[in-house]
């Protein structure tokens, strides 16, 4: 989801950009899963 807000004021427009995202599974982004979390989540497992 985006959201865009413009507010006019004296010098020109004020704008604010919101970019928002979502995973069922945030926690890969963070962090590589270790041998047991990727077994626990039916994941291959990596040597």
């Amino acid at each position: 989801m985006d959201l865009l807000a413009m507010r006019p004021t004296p010098t020109g427009l004020e704008c604010h950009h919101v970019e928002v995202q979502a995973s069922v599974n945030p926690v890969s982004y963070l962090f590589r899963l270790t041998k047991e979390g990727q077994e626990a989540r039916g994941r291959t497992v990596r040597a």
